[in-house]
């Protein structure tokens, strides 16, 4: 976007219009906060070149080291607007995230959209052979609904956010474009978009003062498909331990919606990566450059700001279906008040206090107990909470091996079953194809049903992308780069 279609009207009268236009511009972005860090965005069509600083995330021994963060925005409970949650995770024995299913917001989504596995009247088959197909356990429930459109009534978003997090990686680097790292002796951050916006200033008058304030937005960190590539083209003949013996060659490709992630030993690099990179061990200065430390604002979200953003939903849960979440959820909070008199996301969330003002519409919103929910003695109150406090405390910290829904086995698929049902099945890569194979469990009146127990999929960016003969957009696993019905590039951001 244009920096000319980003500053303020010149009409604006008011120091209250000028802020709310301001709020509005900052609202059409996908927020991810403002500049904290200096960045070193990723940009269409051109090479960046730049060194990682630090241990890879499965090896990390220090806050400055990489990590995996695994974020989404949560629609808040008056549809205003998002918060963005980090979800608790562990890396597997192979290094790579996996979400806790012992957290609480992971266990209440996993409840909420949960799935079973139905079987055909009279023990017909359907024309894959199939003899029942998942469905959703509530799928009438209005809160089951709203954590999957995820939709906000304030924010116009073509394509809202998921409710389920995405894996993101996160880096400090040092910049071979220009001299800001060697003459701060500091690292930059790296992200896959950085936008940079400025407004007019006005006096309390309501007058230009003639300077203006520069804002820069940043997507957190790179999404896993460029960790990924790291891995496979610089890890695999640098080392594990070793990225940062050798200078990386990222460029996002516009056409393909793709990343092209090389090093400097390569030989299809461009003239000027070759100019400016380094194939030289980082010199005693660099190592000496201080980091970011990427534990700040990126620790587990709160159980206080999810019942906060999100309170009323679970509570409005628990009337649909006469469960005790949000009793759950207070235990929680009041747990981590007691025992976090110096919390660390308190000092984090009065060093963000001005983003969460300007992003959030209603941050100051109380929970309240809904009018229709009966009334209890103090005394029973008092039980529920100790059952409460023993259930949780004897539920096990971390489970290592994601329990599954059971299901009826069911006949594998085969190639021939998705080039019938994909028309642009043959756009796809072979790793495409294997993901999507995996994924997918049968074909229902020609729409995919897709496996409850792997990641949600992601709708096409084509407005008009739609299963034959109904009006259901095409959906896949988030990782696919080609939509198998249309054969659109997907942009990787």
């Amino acid at each position: 976007m244009n920096d000319q279609n980003n500053v303020i009207d010149p009409f604006t009268a008011t120091v209250e219009a000028r802020d709310e236009q301001i709020k509005e511009e900052k609202e059409k972005e996908e927020f991810s906060g403002y500049e904290e860090y200096e960045v070193l965005g990723l940009e269409d069509d051109k090479d960046k070149v730049f060194r990682i600083v630090g241990l890879p995330p499965g090896f990390r021994e220090n806050p400055t080291d990489t990590k995996f963060l695994l974020q989404s925005k949560i629609m808040k409970d008056d549809k205003k607007g998002y918060f963005i949650c980090n979800w608790k995770y562990y890396l597997d024995d192979n290094k790579r995230p996996v979400l806790d299913e012992d957290w609480f917001l992971t266990k209440w989504y996993k409840e909420v959209t949960e799935s079973k596995w139905v079987d055909y009247p009279d023990g017909k088959t359907d024309e894959n052979g199939k003899k029942g197909r998942y469905m959703p356990i509530h799928a009438d429930s209005e809160v089951q609904k709203t954590v999957s459109l995820n939709i906000s009534d304030h924010i116009n978003n073509k394509f809202p956010p998921n409710f389920f997090p995405k894996v993101r990686f996160l880096a400090n680097v040092i910049d071979r474009h220009d001299d800001w790292c060697k003459e701060n002796k500091h690292t930059k951050f790296l992200s896959s978009k950085k936008t940079v916006k400025y407004y007019d200033n006005v006096n309390e008058q309501g007058e230009k003062t003639g300077e203006q304030t520069k804002v820069v937005f940043k997507d957190n960190g790179v999404p896993i498909s460029v960790f990924n590539k790291i891995v496979e083209n610089v890890l695999a003949h640098q080392g594990q331990k070793n990225w940062n013996k050798v200078d990386i060659v990222i460029k996002k490709i516009a056409k393909d919606k793709d990343y092209s992630v090389r090093d400097m030993t390569e030989h299809k690099i461009s003239e000027e990566a070759k100019r400016i990179g380094s194939t030289e061990p980082l010199t005693e200065e660099e190592l000496a450059y201080e980091k970011y430390d990427l534990d700040k604002n990126n620790d587990t979200t709160s159980y206080e700001k999810i019942k906060k953003n999100i309170g009323k939903l679970i509570q409005k849960w628990d009337i649909e279906q006469g469960t005790r979440w949000f009793e759950q959820l207070q235990i929680l909070v009041d747990e981590e008040k007691a025992n976090a008199s110096t919390d660390v996301e308190e000092i984090q969330d009065a060093i963000n206090q001005t983003v969460e003002k300007e992003y959030n519409e209603d941050i100051k919103d109380k929970i309240t107990e809904p009018e229709t929910e009966t009334k209890v003695s103090v005394e029973q109150q008092k039980e529920t909470q100790e059952s409460l406090k023993e259930e949780i405390s004897e539920s096990p910290k971390r489970r290592r091996v994601a329990s599954k829904p059971d299901s009826k086995p069911s006949q594998k698929l085969t190639e021939e079953d998705f080039i019938k049902f994909f028309p642009a099945w043959d756009k796809l890569s072979e790793d495409d194809k294997k993901l999507m194979m995996d994924c997918v469990i049968c074909f229902e009146n020609n729409i995919p049903q897709y496996d409850s127990t792997k990641d949600e999929p992601l709708p096409c960016p084509e407005d008009n992308c739609y299963y034959p003969n109904t009006e259901i957009n095409v959906k896949f696993p988030e990782l696919v780069s080609v939509c198998p019905n249309c054969g659109v590039k997907v942009e990787l951001i």
